[in-house]
């Protein structure tokens, strides 16, 4: 489309279509970095995540470690053990506080930096043969008699001990329902410092 000015001067205007086509190379680079930061951010956060989010994994025997110094009430009818190993937890930790110590300070202030344990195993038993306070007194009197500190609670439809010493801390709890002969659930949480 021409125009003709009153000088006679021609003025030619461009298409719509070619405004459209045309891009700026500082709009390639915004959209790239954007994309990029967008990426960068989302693979972080799946990085924490996995660090700072341990997996459990499942055991088919304790270590003897464990054996030795925990006692266990019929050990060979144990149905599940887990098993939680913080010390990739500890690791990152230590590594995000020397090398990078603003992203430490975040994350301090949202409460994310309390490691509790090196190590976590739980073991649990179902329907066991024996009465629950016969389970309730023998682990009361075991964990006594190997030194440790024991508090006892009655909770809703069992009861739970609480014990430790300078290598272990733990709880057990003891789960029974009215209505069935036996023990229902016994569960043996165990954290190594």
């Amino acid at each position: 489309m021409y125009t003709t000015k009153p000088h006679g001067a021609a003025v030619q205007s461009p298409p719509i279509q070619e405004l459209k086509k045309k891009y700026t190379c500082l709009g390639r680079a915004c959209t790239f970095g954007c994309c990029g930061g967008i990426i960068f951010i989302i693979a972080s956060l799946l990085f924490f995540y996995w660090i700072f989010n341990p997996k459990a994994q499942n055991l088919n025997t304790l270590p003897e470690h464990i054996t030795k110094d925990i006692p266990l009430y019929e050990a060979k009818i144990i149905d599940h053990i887990s098993y939680i190993s913080f010390k990739k937890r500890q690791t990152a930790k230590t590594y995000i506080e020397k090398k990078h110590p603003n992203i430490f300070t975040l994350l301090k202030k949202n409460h994310h930096t309390d490691i509790p344990a090196k190590e976590l195993y739980e073991i649990s038993w179902t329907a066991l043969p024996a009465k629950p306070s016969f389970i309730f007194a023998y682990y009361k009197q075991r964990f006594i008699d190997q030194g440790f500190t024991v508090t006892t609670k009655k909770i809703h439809s069992g009861a739970e001990i609480i014990f430790s010493n300078n290598t272990h801390n733990g709880t057990l709890s003891i789960i029974d329902r009215a209505g069935h002969s036996g023990t229902d659930v016994v569960t043996l949480t165990l954290t190594l410092p």
